[in-house]
């Protein structure tokens, strides 16, 4: 489908410092990620059970009681940091929010302008062809879009992404 607005050069500029931002507090909590440090505890462990080269084992082994014993403590870091980092991701998905509602007021007042113009045509088109005129994709299509964006205008909420942001405004026809 067509896109319904077009972004300006400042605002795709902001998009993309959005999603660069996004992108870091990302990147920063995936760090800090537990299925990752299980997965190299795991490998530790593995590499004890080896028993092919015993030197290697024991050091494997020594590596694995570190990790095990530090393990609370990296929990505890983990957790705080990522609640750290998530406040932050907020703060910044509160700016989505505000950029968001402008661009969706706009994008919703077209889609009703467009599904409006395409209903005229459409009905004049079937009553000089004699049918009883039926609403078209197209329109319930424009229809459903401005709904979304005017409920994204008013209060975005929690409707908005984590994370790219460009194609989350692709996928509601903004580009």
């Amino acid at each position: 489908m067509k896109n319904i607005i077009e972004l300006t050069e400042d605002q795709r500029q902001e998009v993309a410092a959005i999603d660069r931002d996004l992108a870091a507090v990302g990147s920063a909590i995936a760090k800090y990620d537990r299925g990752l440090r299980r997965e190299l505890m795991d490998a530790l462990q593995a590499q004890t059970e080896d028993l092919s080269d015993i030197p290697r084992a024991i050091t494997a082994a020594e590596e694995w009681g570190k990790a095990r014993a530090a393990e609370p403590a990296h929990e505890a870091e983990a957790s705080q940091v990522q609640a750290t980092l998530s406040g932050i991701r907020e703060k910044i998905r509160d700016r989505v929010r505000e950029f968001i509602k402008p661009v969706a007021r706009k994008a919703a007042s077209v889609a009703t302008e467009a599904a409006a113009q395409i209903e005229a045509d459409e009905k004049e088109e079937a009553e000089s062809e004699g049918f009883p005129f039926v609403p078209s994709g197209k329109i319930v299509g424009l229809r459903n879009s401005a709904k979304d964006l005017e409920r994204l205008a008013t209060e975005p909420g929690g409707g908005i992404p984590y994370d790219d942001l460009k194609g989350w405004l692709a996928n509601h026809r903004i580009s």
